[in-house]
């Protein structure tokens, strides 16, 4: 989109390996646009930003994916906060623009809002410790010299170049005003292969940067584990078992009231739902999965529960690839508080969840290694 901004500013794009070519598209602005084309042989993201950096004239960059919008006065709002509080990095949030398809809209909002990420993406008054991410933020000239820019990571490289500023004394902060609008993927392969990436590279970091690990920062892998849940529990409703008998969730008059939940039928259905994401969130090991020895991939779990009569928590169950796996989700669901009880025609009912979820597990050269010598030593 047209900026309006009247300052000067130059426009370099890095093509890395792409099958289809931009220049002919590039050539018809280059009357209108300071705007420079170069081409990399598929070196990565890291590396083909850092080589855009050097090729640029100005002291200040500012990284951008190739699928974002910007709104009319994204300039205009970057040179605003900088000049009343100047940082040697910056982020901005993402948002859907209302052309977006509905898909496309659902994938930003599992990728910004708090249940997904925890909030890691900053705040206002995160001056300092905000982690930018790379389709939108702004590093200075200074700031490229210092840390030489983006590692050869393929996942995670803008959140390792935030630590390496902030290990040299450089602050970066959120420009909430900034915001770009993000296409991110368009379909469901696309979108389970990105949050695998991202779930992969959030360990190596912890272990490269053990002094900030934080618990939001396995949000992301946790909302991938809740996906499920959150679906079955929000939007396609629950099997529900009242007296020993199934009926349809629409039945029950009153719906589990969870400690603290207020509203109607449904606004109380969502509160439950969140409650136990949030459960999960906060006292399932996300790491346990990966200490097992279990092959990489993906795996079912089902659990199931039954809120009495009383309003107590009964016959919980839990089935898993692995007996740690199966505790560990028994030790949950044993933390669900006692609640106000469902009601059916005037009369408590006790009212049966199942819910099944997925989980990934990302297998480590050392245990593919030693799985493989397990399995010839027990076919010799």
């Amino acid at each position: 989109s047209a900026q309006e901004y009247d300052e000067p500013f130059e426009v370099c794009i890095v093509e890395d390996g792409s099958s289809e070519k931009s220049d002919l598209i590039i050539n018809k602005y280059t009357s209108e646009l300071s705007i420079q084309y170069f081409e990399t042989e598929n070196t990565g993201p890291g590396s083909s930003r850092n080589y855009g950096m050097t090729k640029a004239t100005g002291n200040y960059f500012i990284i951008l994916d190739s699928d974002v919008i910007l709104p009319n006065n994204y300039l205009a709002e970057i040179t605003k906060q900088l000049e009343k509080k100047y940082t040697d990095a910056f982020g901005g949030p993402d948002a859907a623009h209302p052309s977006f398809s509905v898909l496309q809209k659902a994938i930003n909002y599992s990728m910004t809002s708090f249940l997904t990420t925890g909030g890691i993406r900053g705040k206002k008054k995160s001056v300092g410790k905000f982690q930018p991410r790379s389709f939108n933020m702004g590093l200075s000239q200074k700031a490229f010299d210092i840390t030489k820019g983006f590692s050869d990571m393929r996942a995670g490289e803008d959140i390792d170049l935030s630590f390496r500023l902030w290990e040299q004394g450089l602050e970066t902060q959120l420009i909430d005003a900034a915001y770009v609008y993000h296409k991110r993927r368009n379909s469901f392969s696309g979108f389970f292969q990105q949050t695998f990436a991202f779930g992969a590279a959030r360990p190596k970091l912890n272990k490269k940067y053990p002094a900030t690990a934080k618990l939001t920062y396995s949000f992301p892998s946790i909302f991938i584990l809740g996906l499920d849940l959150s679906i079955l529990l929000v939007f396609f409703g629950l099997a529900v078992y009242a007296q020993e008998k199934e009926i349809s969730f629409s039945v029950i008059e009153k719906v589990p009231v969870y400690p603290g939940c207020i509203g109607d039928a449904k606004e109380l259905k969502n509160c439950f739902s969140k409650n136990i994401q949030k459960l999960f969130t906060e006292n399932f090991n996300m790491d346990l999965p990966n200490q097992l020895g279990l092959k990489g991939g993906k795996y079912r779990v089902y659990i199931a529960f039954k809120i009495s009569s009383k309003g107590k928590v009964e016959d919980i169950i839990a089935k898993a690839p692995h007996d740690l796996l199966e505790a560990e989700c028994l030790k949950v669901l044993r933390k669900i508080p006692a609640m106000l009880p469902a009601e059916l025609k005037g009369k408590k009912v006790g009212v049966k969840y199942a819910i099944p979820f997925t989980i990934f597990v990302e297998e480590t050269r050392k245990q593919r290694k030693e799985r493989k010598r397990r399995m010839r030593r027990n076919r010799n």
